[in-house]
């Protein structure tokens, strides 16, 4: 499998107001689809009105979730994420996403941002 379509992770797409859940001005892309389902339980919508994607490390290139380049991550996907871009030669910056003391986050959750993103694939 090319490294650019290894699934980094999950993310929701709200049907209705057709995005992508957001973590500040990053898409959110969760280890899995059940660690995702279990963030949407704090949602303001039912499960039922998201699309569940998964989401390749070629999406990311292509500006998935039109995040400009940058996505919060949990560890998992984080993980999957820097061993894709090392092998593509992609550089990146990591931050750990801090939320106040009344909305702590598991799994921890951290921001990428990257340029070349606007790169296309050949």
């Amino acid at each position: 499998m090319a490294e650019t379509e290894v699934v980094i992770g999950y993310s929701a797409f709200e049907l209705f107001e057709e995005c992508y859940e957001y973590d500040e001005s990053a898409c959110r892309v969760s280890d899995s689809p059940e660690s995702l389902k279990n963030y949407l339980n704090n949602a303001l919508l039912p499960l039922k009105d998201y699309r569940l994607e998964a989401v390749k490390f070629s999406d990311f290139l292509n500006d998935f979730g039109y995040s400009f380049g940058e996505y919060a991550l949990e560890p998992q996907a984080l993980a999957r994420f820097e061993q894709a871009a090392k092998a593509y030669g992609l550089q990146y910056e990591v931050e750990e996403y801090k939320p106040d003391a009344l909305h702590e986050l598991e799994p921890r959750v951290f921001f990428v941002r990257f340029r070349g993103w606007q790169r296309s694939l050949e």
